[in-house]
């Protein structure tokens, strides 16, 4: 015969926990079911019923292989968003699903997306912010308009802290995660050149008007070739509508092949996208990569490793992102004002960009002085 259920029992555990934990830190780790049971004096389905009650009211965080946490309600919960464009992106959704990963790991932090429209303007922003759905906001603003005074409006007006992710504008009291992007530009220059090039191509299918981050990481590419004594061909590859397209790098990149010919031996791609279209029209031209014509792209995503040849690319340090938020929130939590933390690229080595040093050390000495 099933026990009853004795209500009056599990209201008396969830008052028992409650008194128990009121005024403890969040994120204090409760006892194991069996020293509760014991604590308490309750059966198992009494226990399991009052933890039930206690997370639906937000007073408790579960989670699997690591316990019960302690959430003394939920206004003791701190909720983070990340505030982005509606874009299905591959770089948005993997930063994203890094961070969920990072911050959702906190027993007293909830983390989630907060979608606003493609071409976002600053009320866009505050109408998140002014919400109040988030105690701190995490907004990158890449492929945006973003601009200095922009910045300065949401610091202004926004009732909630921000974090500033990648969009390395820099004012007063502004909390931001930078990535260096001069010297993002400079480490895809400084890899090709040790491995012997000397011939490089940019190819370029954004627009720099939209993209104070982009713009500076070309200028440190282009910059750091010059002091080699370097000049680059510029591919331009951009689409009218500003956005970048496959098709519009096919297209204009043929159109430029077939019109210039190919007089490089490596080439720097601004995305892995505009990258992918590049290969496929050298491909179609004959060359083959990297053996004719290396390749490295801008901004890391998984799809990279899934080309033929898998790519090289310059990635973005996104769990180093999601640890130096983790650190900028701590200081916020307390009062704090966290300032800037840098968390520079670094290169994924992958099988598209070919050594022509040690080519040329395999080569009959002879063919070195093209006899």
């Amino acid at each position: 015969m099933p026990l009853k259920t004795d209500f009056n029992k599990i209201q008396s555990v969830y008052d028992r926990i409650i008194g128990d934990y009121s005024g403890r830190e969040p994120g204090t780790r409760l006892p194991s079911c069996r020293a509760a049971r014991l604590r308490y004096d309750c059966t198992r389905k009494e226990l399991e019923m009052a933890l039930a009650m206690l997370k639906q009211a937000g007073k408790i965080s579960v989670f699997d292989r690591r316990g019960i946490f302690w959430n003394s309600g939920s206004d003791a919960t701190y909720r983070v968003s990340i505030v982005r464009t509606d874009w299905p992106q591959e770089y948005s959704d993997t930063l994203e699903a890094i961070f969920a990963k990072h911050l959702n790991a906190h027993p007293d932090i909830s983390f989630k997306r907060a979608i606003i429209p493609v071409e976002p303007k600053v009320e866009d922003y505050l109408n998140v912010l002014k919400s109040r759905t988030c105690d701190l906001a995490v907004i990158t603003c890449n492929f945006t308009h973003f601009s200095q005074q922009d910045a300065g409006r949401l610091l202004n007006e926004s009732p909630v802290p921000i974090i500033f992710l990648e969009n390395h504008i820099v004012c007063r009291a502004i909390n931001l995660i930078d990535s260096k992007p001069e010297f993002t530009g400079m480490l895809a220059a400084d890899y090709l050149i040790r491995r012997g090039h000397r011939k490089i191509a940019l190819v370029n299918a954004e627009r720099f008007n939209r993209d104070t981050c982009l713009e500076r990481e070309l200028d440190g590419f282009i910059s750091y070739l010059s002091l080699h004594e370097i000049t680059p061909e510029i591919i331009d590859c951009r689409h009218p509508s500003q956005y970048s397209s496959l098709g519009s790098v096919e297209e204009k990149g043929r159109h430029y092949i077939e019109n210039h010919g190919i007089n490089f031996t490596a080439a720097f791609a601004t995305s892995v996208d505009t990258a992918r279209g590049f290969c496929s029209i050298l491909k179609s031209c004959g060359c083959s990569i990297p053996e004719d014509v290396s390749i490295i792209a801008n901004s890391e995503v998984p799809s990279a490793a899934r080309m033929d040849p898998p790519l090289t690319t310059i990635a973005r340090n996104f769990s180093g992102y999601a640890r130096a938020a983790e650190r900028m929130i701590e200081i916020i939590r307390k009062g704090g004002h966290p300032g800037i933390i840098r968390v520079p690229s670094y290169i994924v080595e992958r099988q598209s960009v070919r050594d022509i040093n040690k080519t040329e050390a395999l080569l009959p000495e002879k063919n070195k002085k093209g006899e």
